[in-house]
């Protein structure tokens, strides 16, 4: 039952799909994430030019992207956190205790309002601000780390930026 690769069918492909929802899903936390990477998987499968020859080992190379489209998805969703925990503030902060308390008052009033207007962000606009001010990423290694071209950087940069500064003044925060 040889088969070439360019001829696997989405048939194919949905005769794997409840084994490997079992897989995904015994591997994911969140079971809405569920049909996303298997999506992804499927997807991959009809893009990637490596698929197998044979049609018998059509399972095997599935496992294996659905597996990777599991780690890949983990990874995100880790790298998400830990910006949402940054934002959040749940790392110390040095209070100086020292200075006008009605300044340190107004200073966190001005991070939580702050903290919120990037929470109203969307994903894409809230990670690559987190990047560019939070983690102190430069250009060349949000390019490298994200794999947009540098000059998409400058323009999604000036997007957030302009939605934080409408989000800023809904909240009632001048954005200057």
């Amino acid at each position: 039952m040889d088969s070439s690769a360019a001829s696997i069918t989405t048939t194919d492909l949905m005769l794997h799909q409840n084994w490997l929802r079992s897989v995904v899903r015994s591997r994911v936390d969140h079971p809405d994430q569920v049909d996303d990477i298997l999506s992804e998987t499927f997807s991959d499968a009809f893009e990637h030019a490596q698929r197998p020859a044979k049609i018998e080992n059509l399972g095997p190379w599935l496992y294996r992207v659905a597996i990777r489209k599991v780690l890949q998805w983990k990874r995100r969703e880790g790298r998400f956190r830990k910006l949402k925990n940054r934002i959040s503030g749940i790392e110390s902060q040095e209070i100086d205790w020292d200075s006008n308390p009605i300044e340190l008052i107004l200073g966190n009033e001005k991070r939580d309002l702050v903290r919120q207007a990037v929470a109203q962000l969307s994903g894409r606009d809230a990670e690559i601000l987190t990047l560019k001010y939070v983690h102190g990423w430069d250009y060349e290694t949000i390019r490298r780390n994200l794999g947009i071209p540098r000059s998409k950087i400058a323009n999604r940069l000036r997007t957030a930026r302009n939605n934080l500064k409408k989000q800023l003044t809904l909240l009632g925060l001048d954005s200057a």
